[in-house]
């Protein structure tokens, strides 16, 4: 007699057990590319009753733990659905799984066109002199600020990199595909059922650390509309030690890793200078630049932003400018709107960090700068029109034209500024 049952491969669903590290291995090493040669040939069907009865795994573990760690194990399957039927016999053993396609071969190809070339985009940013360090950053970086949170149904690496909306699962999968198998360092998934939330395990020099993406990118949002902050990537998820990791959020508890590594045990990078960073950190010429709000000035209110820049080799920051800038908060009063200077100033900086053509690129609340890093030299490119009362919250390079994020009372507008006689 058998059973017919649906099982849905999603965050919500997860299970989080100390006993699947004990077989691990079957998963990723026998399962998972079982499973995968099935799927690329489009044959849904796999039979699994070989390991099932050989470990005698019962269904829950089957489902919950194998098939799961199988499933993201190969996050280029884009086109196959998360939802598949399983067969039991009474003894509660599978025999057999079933996964159903989301696209026709055509389709797929022509996705896969789509997924390469925005994995070349990504890849095209890595040079030759980055460590696996660099590598790790620069692609958590480049995600953070090339997606935004999306819905459920959007959970792939596709999603992420083509469709530029994710959710968790969407972001970890496409940072595995483009750490593990494209980049060659060892990445894989970690899950929580009881906090239904995803990110990843990357192992650098031997040791391994957690990065939760979806967490470093922050949005807001304004009459049930979310929107993204652009510019604004954080890091105190980026290279984290389990003790870390537990820390940063409730998020982050009972979780299962997708493989069944060892512990993170390392703390190297717990106190990184990145941690407290709010902008992307740029690598240029062996050296780290990065820009952080450093405090408030008494006299004048305003916020102090820094901008460093780090040297590898030596582990030293080194102050490259300042600049103060006052984020004010909006509020509408009836048909009006206010401008709260003073009492309700934002506790934070909102300025981004950029490169084009070797030059540095960031914003104030009114206006855009350049900085040279070989000669030292700022220079204004761009300022607000006087009397909008809008506020600059981020930009972003986009080839030879910085993409401006402002708004007035919440409400966002973008322009784009070229930089080709800047």
């Amino acid at each position: 007699m058998k059973k017919l049952l649906t099982f849905v491969l999603s965050v919500l669903l997860l299970v989080s057990t100390l006993s699947f590290a004990a077989y691990a291995d079957v998963a990723t090493d026998e399962i998972a590319p079982l499973i995968r040669s099935r799927l690329e040939n489009y044959e849904g069907e796999t039979d699994i009753y070989e390991f099932t009865s050989r470990y005698d795994w019962s269904v829950d573990e089957t489902v919950n733990e194998i098939i799961a760690s199988a499933y993201f194990a190969n996050p280029d399957l884009f086109y196959v659905d998360n939802k598949f039927n399983y067969t039991a016999d009474m003894t509660g053993k599978v025999r057999k799984v079933e996964f159903s396609f989301t696209m026709t071969r055509a389709e797929r190809a022509a996705a896969q066109k789509k997924l390469d070339a925005a994995v070349d985009k990504v890849l095209a940013g890595i040079t030759d002199d980055m460590n696996d360090v660099d590598k790790a950053l620069y692609v958590h970086d480049y995600l953070v600020l090339n997606c935004k949170y999306g819905n459920m149904s959007q959970h792939t690496s596709y999603d992420c990199l083509v469709g530029k909306k994710a959710v968790c699962q969407g972001y970890s999968l496409a940072y595995e595909y483009i750490m593990r198998d494209r980049l060659g360092i060892d990445c894989t998934v970690v899950f929580s059922r009881s906090q239904n939330h995803m990110w990843n395990y990357l192992k650098i020099n031997g040791k391994w650390y957690h990065v939760d993406l979806t967490l470093d990118d922050p949005g807001t949002s304004y009459n049930g509309t979310t929107y993204d902050v652009w510019g604004l990537v954080l890091h105190k998820n980026f290279l984290m030690s389990d003790a870390q990791c537990m820390e940063t959020s409730a998020l982050h508890s009972g979780w299962t890793i997708s493989g069944g590594y060892g512990a993170a045990s390392d703390k190297s990078y717990d106190k990184a200078f990145w941690k407290d960073v709010r902008a992307r950190v740029i690598m240029l010429g062996g050296k780290y630049y990065y820009a952080q709000d450093t405090g408030k000035d008494v006299k004048s209110g305003q916020r102090i932003i820094t901008l460093y820049s780090f040297t590898k080799n030596t582990g030293t920051a080194k102050i490259m400018l300042k600049t103060k800038s006052r984020w004010f908060s909006r509020r509408t009063n009836g048909s009006s709107t206010v401008s709260d200077y003073g009492t309700k100033v934002y506790t934070t900086g909102y300025l981004s960090l950029d490169t084009y053509g070797g030059k540095l690129y960031f914003n104030t609340n009114k206006s855009v700068y350049s900085f040279d890093p070989e000669t030292g030299k700022t220079k204004k490119i761009y300022t607000l029109n006087k009397g909008e009362g809008k506020q600059i919250f981020g930009l972003v390079t986009v080839g030879n034209y910085v993409r401006l994020a402002y708004k007035d009372d919440l409400t966002y507008a973008e322009k784009y500024i070229s930089l080709k006689m800047k």
